[in-house]
């Protein structure tokens, strides 16, 4: 309304429509380039901060980023064209005598479109809350999900070096020497790896072409017993067995269409013709999660060796510290050429959703500056209102309207772009999350209660925001408000 009066009179008193065009143009094209100025210093301070949000090295030097600098300047143009076209083209439209007799009215289509706007942002806001909550609900998921092992206080020891690996029994030995070390288990894949090894299988009577294709790992014997691995049937290995000695995954029994009770003493085959190969099954274990949690249940068939490529160990130790200064000790005793790498399972494993983490963070980010800026959307929305509602305000006072009754409407009338704008986001929300879950073989749902939290922290963070405005606007005294109108 300010801005309104100032064209009246600058018209008035002879201004041409393309001069406050050009006037209103060159306000925004001038805050849209201090801008510039203003952002290149706190993007410098939130560098660190954004370095270790995407786990990468970015810097701005703009001596050496002419290109990035380049681009922000047409931004900033097209940013303060866009922003001033509109308003400027308004505002100019006045007719001076309407405006400064008081009986100019704004166009209806202008309020539409300061509500649209705040409808799109409040929308915006909502679908980045939503899939902040089922992001954090699938990791949460995961880190719960039983994987058909017991992965806590296991640390796993490298023994890729081949020197390593001959002293393998040795260095198992020396190390169940310690109180804290309860069991030792050697193995090619672990957990959390990716299995590289994988032949066509079939049983007796069956042929390569209708082979199934499983991936292949080697353990010695104390791997099912270090991970809490169950065997169902049959028996585990022994120091006695040989490469031909194999056992099965619940998961491999059921592809080869055998059953878990007959699979035990039966054969398996791989290779074709002359070179066909036979396995002896001699037992059958409950199948875990070996990789992601994206990917399907994998069949597996297990070899036995004695000069594993891993060693995990099931401690229980309240110092790891001191743990890890013997294990060190003996290591180096028997293995000094070759340096000491371990690493705890837990960890390793949640290695594999660090881009899920990662996009949580981000997310996590966004969100916090969209319901900024849609906040600051609706307070200017509010200011607006209020301040076209006074004489209204006043006379519902005169009437006898308490502050309480005028602050709920006016409450209302702000709350209507909110829950539009959760009408619209919801759909969008439970599709766009619903394709993201379809990512993940093991996934959790779309529940209910993130969009109820998403609903309730909006609508409370809105109403928080107008909350000033509105009070102002119901303290105002009606006197003063009735004669300056």
């Amino acid at each position: 309304m300010r801005r309104a009066k100032e064209v009246g009179v600058r018209k008035a008193v002879g201004a041409f429509r393309s001069v406050l065009i050009g006037q209103f143009l060159g306000e925004s094209m001038l805050i849209a380039f201090i801008s510039i100025f203003l952002a290149l210093p706190i993007v410098k301070l939130l560098l660190p901060f954004l370095n270790s949000l995407t786990d990468s090295t970015l810097a701005l030097t703009i001596t050496q980023n002419l290109d990035i600098l380049f681009i922000t300047v047409l931004v900033a143009l097209a940013t303060g064209l866009l922003a001033g076209i509109y308003p400027a083209i308004y505002l100019s439209s006045f007719k001076p005598v309407s405006v400064l007799k008081g009986t100019f009215k704004f166009n209806p289509a202008s309020v539409v479109l300061r509500k649209g706007l705040v409808v799109f942002q409040f929308s915006i806001a909502i679908v980045l809350i939503i899939g902040v909550l089922v992001i954090s609900k699938q990791l949460d998921f995961m880190q719960n999900k039983d994987l058909g092992f017991d992965k806590k206080q296991k640390v796993v020891v490298s023994l890729s070096n081949e020197n390593a690996q001959k002293h393998f029994t040795a260095l198992k030995n020396e190390l169940l020497t310690q109180h804290q070390i309860k069991n030792i288990g050697g193995v090619r894949y672990y957990p959390s790896q990716r299995f590289l090894q994988d032949m066509l299988v079939f049983k007796s009577g069956g042929t390569m072409d209708k082979g199934v294709l499983i991936k292949n790992n080697v353990v010695d014997e104390g791997f099912f017993k270090t991970l809490g691995i169950k065997l169902i049937a049959g028996r585990n290995f022994t120091p006695a067995d040989t490469n031909n000695q194999v056992i099965l995954s619940e998961k491999s029994v059921k592809d080869l269409n055998l059953t878990v009770e007959t699979a035990v003493g039966t054969q398996v085959f791989t290779g074709a013709g002359d070179n066909i190969e036979a396995y002896n099954v001699i037992g059958v274990h409950k199948t875990y999660i070996n990789n992601s949690l994206k990917d399907e249940m994998i069949p597996v068939m297990t070899h036995y060796s004695s000069q594993p490529e891993y060693m995990v160990l099931d401690v229980q130790a309240e110092n790891y510290e001191s743990l890890f200064v013997n294990v060190e000790k003996i290591w180096k005793k028997l293995i000094p050429t070759v340096p000491l790498q371990y690493s705890f399972l837990d960890e390793d494993l949640q290695k594999q959703y660090s881009e899920e983490k990662t996009l949580r963070k981000i997310i996590n980010s966004f969100t916090l500056i969209a319901i900024l800026l849609s906040c600051l959307g609706l307070f200017g929305l509010a200011m607006f209102t209020a301040e076209q509602r006074t004489k209204e305000i006043g006379v519902r006072k005169v009437l006898g309207a308490s502050v309480v009754s005028i602050t709920t409407l006016l409450s209302k009338e702000f709350l209507k772009p909110v829950l539009i704008a959760l009408i619209i986001a919801s759909p969008l929300s439970y599709y766009a999350m619903n394709k993201w879950l379809e990512g993940f073989v093991y996934r959790t749902e779309v529940g209910w209660e993130s969009f109820a939290v998403a609903g309730i922290a909006i609508v409370a963070i809105s109403m928080f925001t107008v909350s000033y405005q509105t009070l102002k606007a119901a303290l105002v005294n009606p006197v003063t408000t009735l004669k300056s109108e």
